[in-house]
């Protein structure tokens, strides 16, 4: 069984079953040669206490569960520690409550403050662990430049999220 650590990030891929959203943020990545992965990503979030995370989603960042019939991939920090996770979701889960950067999520026209989308929340989360994520991003950052920026390692390969649920 995998379980996934506090401040372990929680990658979806762009599926068909993810919807319109999840394949057009898939193409529009590819389309824009974000990242260097094989795999489209539609989303990131932190991952909390067992079958817990922490998002950017509209309208803003919230606490939410683990659809347990969604497939994720988990990822960590290269040797970060479990009290960086810690760090990491303890400042997620006390920046809930902010906007959803809809100006940033629309191609970086423009950028509000206060405000994430997905893949900057989780990047704002391990900086404060001392983790740059995006240093090597461009202007938008997506899940597919968190995952190329060679500070990640991935802990479990797609599985269904219930498997991560089971235990803390």
């Amino acid at each position: 069984m995998i379980m996934t650590r506090p401040g372990d990030l929680l990658f979806y891929p762009a599926t068909p079953r993810g919807g319109l959203v999840s394949r057009l943020l898939g193409a529009i990545q590819l389309l824009m040669r974000q990242g260097t992965s094989a795999t489209q990503y539609s989303h990131v979030s932190v991952a909390g206490p067992a079958g817990v995370q922490y998002e950017a989603w509209m309208p803003e960042s919230r606490e939410s569960l683990v659809n347990p019939l969604d497939v994720i991939e988990v990822w960590r920090p290269v040797r970060a520690t479990e009290e960086q996770g810690l760090e990491a979701m303890r400042w997620a889960s006390s920046h809930l409550g902010q906007r959803y950067d809809t100006g940033r999520f629309m191609f970086g026209l423009f950028r509000l403050r206060n405000s994430n989308i997905c893949s900057t929340f989780a990047a704002s989360a391990w900086m404060d662990s001392g983790y740059d994520l995006a240093r090597n991003a461009g202007r938008w950052i997506t899940p597919n430049d968190l995952i190329s920026s060679g500070l990640l390692e991935m802990v479990s390969l797609r599985y269904s999220a219930a498997e991560a649920i089971k235990g803390e």
